[in-house]
């Protein structure tokens, strides 16, 4: 098991010189509420640029400033991801849905447009590192997450994958990790979202953490 904050370095990528410097992220489905909860933090705990991308784009209006870039788009729509990610240095995917099809174009962009580091959000049970029991309590939507992730894997992307489990809206954080391998801890207790969040704002601002790892986020 991985301690909070490990650095786990499995790959390379394209790093930044000046973890200060100023980035540019892509946020797809960025109306959710752990994506929300990671563009709010971006804001005001760094420096960086966001590009904002969901299916209405009027819904964060209040977000547009000078370091605040709003596309409307789906990422079933190649066009529009393209444009979306021009010159970008990170992606990070919050979806849901025809997850299959979404990785795929996301990783066809990625390549087309020279961009390298994915964070993206699946979920536990991915690799049946949970009982039988809580399989069965996954299994509506367990299927396009076992196959997005076999794409993402299969990729040469610097991806980070993360699995949570049952999400709660406490605003603690308070959260452990598993490697890909590694049974699941504690799948029956809910992790916060503050806590999802709380990791990808980590590897947001050290994208060298956890390069092609896949992580699963528990409460201890």
């Amino acid at each position: 098991m991985l301690a909070l904050g490990a650095f786990a370095s499995l790959g390379s990528t394209k790093l930044f010189a000046n973890l200060n410097e100023a980035k540019t992220i892509l946020i797809l489905g960025a109306n959710g509420r752990i994506a929300r909860l990671v563009s709010d933090r971006l804001l005001k705990e760094s420096k960086v640029n966001l590009r904002l991308f969901l299916r209405k784009a009027s819904r964060l209006n209040e977000l547009k400033s000078a370091r605040v870039e709003l596309f409307e788009g789906d990422a079933s729509d190649e066009k529009a991801l393209e444009q979306a990610m021009q010159g970008v240095d990170i992606v990070y995917a919050n979806l849901s849905g025809d997850l299959e099809l979404y990785a795929q174009n996301i990783i066809t962009t990625m390549q087309n447009t020279n961009t390298k580091r994915l964070i993206w959000i699946s979920s536990v049970g991915v690799y049946n590192e949970v009982s039988e029991y809580e399989l069965r309590r996954l299994s509506p939507w367990l299927g396009e997450h076992k196959k997005s992730v076999e794409l993402i894997e299969a990729s040469k992307l610097d991806y980070t994958i993360i699995r949570p489990g049952w999400l709660s809206n406490e605003n603690s954080i308070n959260y452990a990790l598993t490697q890909k391998g590694q049974d699941f801890i504690n799948p029956e207790k809910y992790i916060s979202r503050a806590s999802v969040a709380d990791l990808i704002v980590k590897i947001c601002l050290d994208p060298k953490l956890y390069i092609r790892a896949s992580l699963g986020i528990h409460k201890p």
